[in-house]
């Protein structure tokens, strides 16, 4: 698979901070990260033990795309953690036992660690059994998700950065602008 070199993304965000400079850049785009939910999506459904979520929990930003497409799969609530701190309603989300963290990539390992030993090891959330998804795992990661692809491209085996669309800073090119009827019809 082909990367765009960091030198070709100058002036563009690639990576947040934190994260070693990639060798390269690969643009993601929807297409290939549908495949990737659906997939991801199927092999939660086949869990052995017949596992379903009954609350989805997306971490912002990246993960919020594919939380939701889960959630509405598995026909269960969505909830956020944006900056460590979960959104919602948290009495709702208490009272749930199998609750999916749904994140887009799974880089170091490091953001999902913090999730799991700080909100998920309160003791709201003692009698739940939380399980992590996500779409793309680096070889790496220090935390091995619950669902992940074990293939390629979404199981990275390089240092190779992957480039999300919603990672895009404005102005969209003019395919993307809003319609102007958009406002008034809430689409």
């Amino acid at each position: 698979m082909a990367g765009v070199s960091a030198e070709e993304t100058a002036g563009r965000p690639v990576k947040s901070a934190g994260h070693p400079s990639p060798s390269a850049v690969r643009p993601v785009g929807y297409g290939e990260i549908c495949r990737g939910i659906e997939a991801l999506g199927n092999r939660i459904a086949a869990s052995p033990e017949g596992w379903r979520p009954d609350a989805v929990v997306g971490v912002a930003r990246g993960g919020l795309i594919p939380a939701t497409h889960l959630c509405h799969r598995f026909e269960c609530p969505l909830f956020f953690i944006y900056n460590g701190t979960l959104l919602g309603d948290l009495s709702d989300l208490a009272g749930r036992r199998r609750i999916l963290v749904v994140d887009e990539i799974n880089d170091t390992g490091k953001s999902l660690q913090q999730i799991r030993d700080g909100i998920f090891s309160q003791p709201a959330y003692a009698d739940a059994e939380v399980r992590y998804a996500v779409i793309y795992t680096r070889y790496t990661t220090v935390f091995r998700a619950d669902y992940y692809l074990d293939y390629a491209p979404f199981f990275i085996s390089d240092d190779v950065w992957q480039h999300f669309p919603w990672e895009e800073a404005g102005p969209f090119p003019e395919s993307r602008q809003p319609r102007p009827d958009s406002a008034q019809t809430g689409r």
